[in-house]
């Protein structure tokens, strides 16, 4: 697991990484259906855009974002 802060039986939560940006994340910011109750969508986001917003959070002692994980599930 990458750095856990709450853990489940199948997921658990770790602070957003400037690894977790990939093409489809940048893309599902900027889907005004999936965040019509936020603010993500409002501004188009670039790659750029979201590092900027992840060392923010990195510097920050007051914010954090948190990335859904699954848990790597094996076979005893």
């Amino acid at each position: 697991m990458i750095n856990p802060f709450l853990t489940g039986n199948k997921i658990y939560l770790s602070p957003l990484s400037k690894a977790d940006i990939s093409e489809k994340y940048i893309s599902w910011l900027n889907d005004k259906e999936i965040c019509r109750d936020n603010s993500h969508a409002t501004f188009p986001n670039t790659r750029s855009k979201t590092i900027a917003y992840i060392e923010n959070l990195e510097k920050s002692k007051d914010e954090v974002a948190f990335a859904i994980r699954w848990k790597r599930m094996t076979c005893i």
